[in-house]
């Protein structure tokens, strides 16, 4: 990466720095680009080189966060681990995500996230055998994103381990036969 590009990654960073900080106290339909300029200390120029608008902004906070879910996963986890390692490995990886998540789930932004993303989520990346249907993959996804939103919405959210246990736990009182 280049100086310049350097530049960018840093501003592109305080913008998302700028934007969770003012969720904290205000709705995202209220915040301009000016407020999160401001807040950020640069330029409405600088803004404008990498997003369109705000909820641009929010996107690329969504998109980075789901590709280095899968970066660290890559790099922890073999493509076969077990359900238990999975489903453990995806709470604590957003666990020290969950008080700007929180803010997202708060305003009602979290679940656009996901359907927002440009980044999709493979079977390996959710501990699936890679031959896995598209329909097993989406089922997972979506009960892990929507577990993942009931779980941080709480002012106390157990511990990520506590909630892959309890999901792993209830797993098998699905009811597979009418």
């Amino acid at each position: 990466m280049n100086g310049q590009e350097r530049l960018a990654e840093q501003s592109r960073q305080l913008l998302v720095e700028a934007l969770f900080t003012l969720l904290a106290d205000n709705h995202y339909g209220e915040i301009t680009v000016t407020d999160l300029t401001t807040q950020a200390q640069l330029a409405r120029r600088t803004f404008y080189r990498s997003f369109a608008n705000k909820d641009d902004l929010l996107a690329f906070y969504g998109n980075r966060s789901l590709r280095r879910y899968q970066v660290v996963r890559r790099e922890k986890l073999t493509a076969t681990a077990d359900l238990q390692t999975a489903m453990t490995f995806f709470f604590q990886f957003w666990w020290p995500e969950r008080h700007r998540l929180r803010l997202l789930i708060q305003q009602n932004l979290f679940m656009g996230l996901l359907t927002q993303s440009r980044v999709t989520l493979t079977p390996q990346d959710l501990g699936l055998n890679p031959a896995a249907t598209p329909y097993l993959t989406n089922f997972l996804i979506g009960g892990l994103w929507t577990t993942l939103n009931t779980w941080l919405a709480q002012a106390t959210p157990e511990p990520p381990a506590t909630v892959a246990q309890t999901l792993l736990r209830e797993l098998p009182q699905l009811p597979t036969q009418p």
